[in-house]
């Protein structure tokens, strides 16, 4: 009887066996592996929870992955692995491997820190040779660390100072050759390539139960504001004052984070090698009221600013208003003779107004040179990078023409200057048959 007995509840261990094996082999081990390792200090703001290393038996067994997740390891909530995180903030999580049979294991709970990047400014401050470096969130942070390295690998020693400040000032009275700008040659109608630093920030920052590192990196040059300005590109353009106005001295040029087409800008380079660039007048509407290409401060030029700078030159005032006949023909095969008969008269050609704003260098049948003295810049400084449209240019070595955003009649009102004239032309642009004209901006302070 015993033997029996014996032999059937063999029988039942190895029926139950058998059957626990095959359901178990679905069941999945604890992930081991996760996408954000424990401890990890992240500046995203949005982020997608991930675990791997699970497996089970039955090679044909579908593996999924569940996450619970919250500010707190006592109140995790579950969800898929795409979650939002605010800046500043310690998260717990944990993962757990499942099947259609049934789940792993909790993994132990891990820990990640929600650190941005640092929201930084810059900008040149009011000192004569200045770079300022600003920094959002300042209340947070305990310290910030700066340091910065030049394009031509100039350096700055780091400097570390208290976050809540907001910002820190670097700035010198005796500016070294090699690491800011202060030299241009106006032969060529080019400066020296300006000096760019990199500023690196390192800031400490409570985050939960640690000091975390928030960083940041952002570029600035050293320049003298009170004869320099540049764009958001960096070049930069030296400033004169002709009356009551400050011009730039120099054709604004910049170029990057503007067009969506090739031909919206053209590049027009001169024998000497200076290289101005034209610009398509559908730009001159959208930059009277974007700040994000012109610099803070200035603006393009009106015909109100022409028109005071012309009678600070001479032009009598009588004069000042004068406009020749909108600009209807087509002047690409025409000569120099052609054009000159087409576009007379010029203004201010007794007072010479035309020759005192062109540079002493560039211009065809003009020589200025003796007009002016050493390679500093003396007034104006128009170069003839004329005037060009999308299938040909004209006017380079004899031409500045020159946008305004005054408007009238329907017509823009433009200025342009001429080798062969003394005086300076304003007229008027014909809407249609100028509508791929490309020519010359300068700026003048707000």
């Amino acid at each position: 009887m015993k033997t029996r007995i014996y032999s059937l509840l063999a029988l039942s261990a190895v029926l139950c066996f058998s059957g626990c094996t095959d359901e178990e082999s679905q069941i999945p081990t604890v992930p081991t592996s996760f996408g954000i390792e424990d401890g990890a200090e992240i500046s995203a703001t949005s982020i997608r929870l991930t675990a791997r290393g699970s497996f089970v038996e039955d090679k044909n067994t579908e593996i999924s992955y569940t996450f619970f997740f919250g500010k707190s390891p006592d109140m995790l909530e579950e969800t898929t692995g795409k979650v939002t995180l605010e800046p500043y903030t310690q998260y717990f999580w944990r993962a757990q491997a499942k099947t259609d049979v049934g789940e792993s294991e909790m993994t132990d709970i891990l820990t990640f820190y929600c650190v941005p990047e640092m929201d930084l400014l810059s900008d040149n401050g009011k000192d004569e040779w200045a770079a300022i470096i600003r920094w959002g969130d300042a209340d947070m942070y305990k310290s910030v660390t700066i340091s910065a390295t030049s394009n031509n690998g100039h350096r700055i020693e780091s400097v570390t100072v208290d976050g809540s400040l907001g910002s820190h000032s670097f700035t010198t009275t005796t500016p070294e050759r090699d690491a800011y700008i202060r030299d241009w040659n106006d032969a060529k109608g080019i400066y020296y390539e300006p000096i760019i630093y990199t500023f690196n920030v390192e800031a400490k920052v409570q985050v939960g139960d640690k000091l975390c590192t928030a960083t940041g990196s952002i570029r600035e040059i050293f320049l003298d504001k009170n004869t320099q300005v540049r764009d958001h590109e960096f070049n930069v353009y030296r400033l004169i004052n002709i009356g009551n106005r400050t011009w730039l001295a120099d054709d604004f040029r910049a170029k990057t984070d503007i067009y969506k087409e090739a031909l919206d800008c053209i590049e027009a380079t001169l024998n000497s090698g200076a290289v101005g660039v034209l610009y398509h007048k559908k730009y001159i509407p959208e930059w009277t009221t974007s700040r994000r290409v012109i610099p803070k401060g200035f603006h393009i030029a009106s015909d109100s600013d022409w028109a005071d700078l012309e009678s600070y030159y001479g032009l009598k005032s009588d004069k000042l208003k004068k406009t020749s006949l909108p600009y209807l023909v087509d002047t690409v095969d025409m000569t120099k003779e052609d054009i000159k008969e087409l576009l007379s008269p010029f203004q201010g050609v007794e007072q010479a107004v035309g020759k005192q704003l062109k540079s002493p260098y560039d211009w065809d049948n003009s020589d200025k040179s003796d007009d002016y003295k050493g390679d500093k810049i003396i007034g104006f400084n128009a170069k003839p990078f004329g005037s060009c449209d999308k299938f040909s240019d004209y006017g380079l070595d004899f031409i500045a023409v020159y946008y305004t955003t005054t408007y009238q009649n329907g017509y823009r009102i433009c200025r342009a200057l001429y080798a062969y004239s003394d005086g300076i032309l304003r007229y008027t642009n014909d809407p249609y048959y100028d509508a791929n004209i490309y020519a010359s901006i300068r700026l003048v302070k707000d």
